[in-house]
């Protein structure tokens, strides 16, 4: 066991000694090529890698995906990790690798060469810039370089179907300062790579594209190339279906359920107004989330609206109904105008309730005879009725008519109000389960 041990350990000084010894050689020997390269070759990182300048400068661009950070709704940006893959080729950078004991890579600063003056043209902020980054050469003259970089760049929101809404963002790269006569891209696929990919929590990639266009410029005849990368998103949904769509059907249904308490109990207009209130802050909420634009109003948007103002007719047909039961009971009290009880006997005819009262017109123009002095003596002795027994069975008629009219209107905003949220209700859980 001890002479297994000391072989080990005898074959790891080996093993260590050659490393040292490979090591410094090779860092001998790229010292050498550096300053051979950058020196006395007097490289000059500001001219294209060609010895013809009139040759066309080829890049091989490949976009790679790490993570889409956040997307900023109000103000219209997205921000996202990515990297840059592109390779060309710089002839003045070869070299024989005999030359230089065997070195067939070389790792210098990006600053050190030249590489594409590439720029993101919707770019709204640059998080992380690319400058120190390295770039990879090989013998040949290949130049491979892998800029990372955190971009937050323009993307216009369409809030239409928020918050089960799809966006699409794309970044647009071009060069700087070279046209296509100087400079021209190679993209190697049609979409953008994401084999690193990491996924967002809030936001869902569907799909990508990598396209490859011309564009023209003002008072420039030759067009430029144009890269753009497309990314398919969607909102995750869930959220926002527990936290907010859920919450507010629940509150909303509720104001079908006030139809329950007694028309004539005030707990009946003080909980509506509760519920009025409690859409109103959810709508809030959603107009905080929404950017402030014209364009179209939100799907969620809508939904809360029509609820809150259906639970506000709702509010306002209780806030009838209770006034209208309250007038019933005064007027058995004292006679009032004849004007609101021709408003209830016409409420009463028109949806075919039973018309009870048939001589109001009759003891109106009594009353005004009497204001003028000409009232009916009473009957006499016999039987009859007196006149103060036909004021009260008029006056329990009137009452008897502001409370058809209240319970004619109860109903209808009853129904009104059961059926839109009922609907719109189911119609909105089951587009949620479906999406």
């Amino acid at each position: 066991m001890t002479i297994r041990t000391g072989l080990l350990f005898v074959f790891f000084l080996l093993t260590l000694d050659e490393c040292f010894v490979s090591g410094g050689a090779s860092r001998k020997h790229k010292n050498a090529l550096i300053t051979e390269l950058f020196t006395k070759r007097g490289y000059n990182a500001m001219s294209r890698p060609s010895t013809d300048q009139n040759e066309i400068t080829i890049v091989d661009f490949t976009l790679d995906l790490r993570q889409i950070v956040q997307l900023d709704e109000q103000q219209n940006t997205i921000q996202v990790n990515i990297y840059f893959e592109m390779i060309w080729v710089d002839e003045e950078l070869a070299w024989n690798v005999s030359e230089y004991g065997g070195v067939q890579r070389l790792m210098v600063h990006n600053s050190m060469i030249w590489k594409p003056d590439i720029v993101l043209v919707n770019s709204a902020k640059i998080e992380k810039s690319q400058d120190e980054s390295t770039i990879l050469v090989f013998a040949n003259g290949t130049c491979m370089w892998f800029p990372y970089t955190i971009e937050i760049f323009h993307c216009p929101i369409d809030i239409k179907w928020y918050p089960f809404d799809e966006q699409v963002c794309s970044l647009d790269f071009t060069s700087w300062s070279s046209d296509r006569q100087q400079l021209q891209f190679r993209l190697d696929s049609d979409k953008i790579s994401t084999h690193s990919y990491r996924k967002n929590s809030a936001w869902r990639l569907i799909n990508t594209s990598a396209e490859l266009s011309q564009v023209m410029y003002q008072d420039w005849p030759i067009p430029y190339d144009n890269l753009k990368f497309t990314l398919f998103i969607r909102r995750e949904s869930l959220y926002y279906e527990f936290n907010l769509i859920l919450p507010y059907t629940l509150v909303a249904l509720l104001t079908a359920l006030t139809y329950l308490l007694a028309p004539d109990s005030g707990d009946r207009i003080g909980l509506g107004i509760t519920i009025v209130l409690s859409l109103s802050v959810y709508q809030l909420i959603v107009a905080d989330k929404v950017p402030p634009t014209c364009d179209s109003l939100p799907f969620v948007g809508i939904y809360f609206g029509s609820a809150m103002v259906v639970s506000a007719f709702s509010l306002a047909c209780t806030i009838v109904v209770h006034y209208l039961y309250r007038r019933a009971s005064q007027e058995l009290k004292q006679p009032r105008r004849r004007t609101l009880a021709q408003i209830a006997n016409f409420t009463g005819k028109h949806f075919m309730l039973r018309q009870t009262n048939n001589n109001f017109d009759d003891q109106a123009n009594n009353d005004a005879d009497s204001d003028k002095g000409n009232r009916c003596e009473t009957e006499s002795e016999t039987g009859a009725p007196s006149q103060d027994a036909e004021v009260t069975k008029i006056l329990e008629m009137n009452a008897k008519q502001f409370r058809k009219a209240a319970v004619i209107i109860d109903r209808i905003a009853c129904l009104t109000v059961t059926l839109y949220l009922s609907v719109s209700a189911t119609g909105v859980l089951v587009f949620c389960i479906l999406n």
